[in-house]
């Protein structure tokens, strides 16, 4: 009701993909470890139950604690992290990011603003995995910039390569 679309009609879909999967991995790996010290507490409150009751019940209600709290940030970051996008139309770059109850943030690059845009890989891993950053060109920034640089994403050269094709378009 009276929005305007995010779209015009003409503005028609290149290429569309979320972040690289790699993202998932520092807090799955957390979670991993904080589950299994959840285990050793509950398996420390069963041997604490003949000689300390009151110490056993307070692991039993530590680990619940714990664990609901790790289950949360997971469930929370796993969601926010699926609802981040990356998209090439014809004429703009736009880059979404959800943090659930928290931020939606928007970043519209027009194409016909940039004047280049570089696919940076650092590292082994970015290699190996096949991601890395995209930088944007606007005329007054410098590389390495958060408002124009789109981290994680998957084939950053082929990116690069649309970016490039969609702006000669222009």
């Amino acid at each position: 009701l009276g929005k305007k679309p995010m779209f015009q009609k003409e503005e028609n879909l290149i290429r569309h993909t979320g972040r690289h999967y790699i993202l998932y991995f520092i807090p799955g790996f957390t979670g991993i470890v904080l589950v299994s010290f959840c285990v050793f507490l509950l398996w420390l409150s069963f041997q604490l139950v003949e000689t300390s009751p009151a110490m056993a019940q307070l692991c039993v209600l530590g680990t619940c604690a714990l664990l609901l709290l790790v289950h949360h940030w997971l469930f929370h970051f796993v969601l926010s992290e699926g609802l981040c996008d990356i998209i090439l139309t014809k004429k703009r770059m736009v880059y979404i990011t959800h943090r659930l109850w928290l931020s939606d943030l928007m970043h519209d690059i027009s194409l016909d603003q940039v004047k280049a845009v570089e696919a940076h890989q650092n590292g082994l891993l970015q290699h190996i995995f096949d991601y890395g950053e995209i930088w944007f060109d606007t005329g007054g920034s410098a590389p390495g910039e958060t408002n124009q640089t789109i981290a994680y994403v998957p084939r950053p050269q082929k990116w690069a390569a649309e970016i490039s094709r969609a702006m000669k378009a222009l």
